[in-house]
């Protein structure tokens, strides 16, 4: 590919990314809507308090009382704008809750890869000293019972 065809296809690829992003969003928005149950009645519900007009106070709190093309819309300009809500039952925004726990997924995610990356290149060295031997089949899965049959050969 030419230098002068890059331009091109780097915006191609991100315009089909955009593209995608916005059909998994809209999506997860009629996936929401069609789950079973009003989400007005079930917070009324975890708060104890299931009187019709506090319901009707909760639909409008959130929007449940407009029409559905306004709500995806509210719902679109919220994830573009990256407003992720309020947790009502962490009583907090939902940034703040996800802030306050990146350190300790980071930590998590972090351990996690190195473990892996550890294990995966001490056993592919491993492997790689036995090649072409009956000491040890392409693929040390076996060595682990829990192991399905087709990964063991």
């Amino acid at each position: 590919m030419g230098a002068s065809k890059l331009p091109g296809y780097l915006l191609g690829r991100v315009v089909k990314a955009a593209v995608v992003v916005l059909a998994i969003v809209v999506c997860n928005f009629f996936l929401i809507h069609a789950a079973p149950g009003d989400p007005a009645s079930i917070i009324a519900g975890q708060s104890g308090a299931a009187d019709a007009k506090f319901l009707e106070q909760l639909r409008a709190q959130f929007g449940l009382d407009q029409p559905l093309h306004v709500q995806l819309w509210l719902y679109l300009k919220g994830v573009l704008t990256l407003d992720l809500g309020f947790s009502h039952r962490q009583q907090m925004p939902v940034s703040t809750l996800l802030w306050d726990r990146l350190p300790a997924t980071l930590l998590l995610t972090g351990a996690a890869f190195l473990f892996a990356v550890g294990l995966g290149v001490t056993m592919g060295a491993l492997a790689a000293r036995r090649v072409g031997t009956w000491g040890i089949p392409s693929s040390p899965c076996w060595r682990w019972p829990s192991t399905p049959r087709r990964c063991s050969g």
